[in-house]
């Protein structure tokens, strides 16, 4: 992804609908084997990321609505 396209939008893993850069959705999800290297970046809309959640899994702040 160029650099400008970092700031016009991304698409989000989960449903592939646009992001703009400025939405407060957006959330960056980051993918790691264990050792860290590896790792790969997904960008995805908040309340996508919270739908594939497991609701035993507590959510953090950045999850949070609001």
């Amino acid at each position: 992804m160029t650099e400008n396209s970092y700031t016009e939008g991304f698409t989000c893993a989960f449903c592939a609908g646009s992001i703009p850069a400025s939405s407060p959705e957006l959330r960056r999800v980051t993918v790691a084997v264990m050792g860290g290297f590896p790792s790969q970046e997904l960008f995805a809309h908040r309340a996508c990321v919270v739908k594939v959640i497991s609701p035993k899994i507590p959510l953090g702040e950045v999850l949070d609505e609001g």
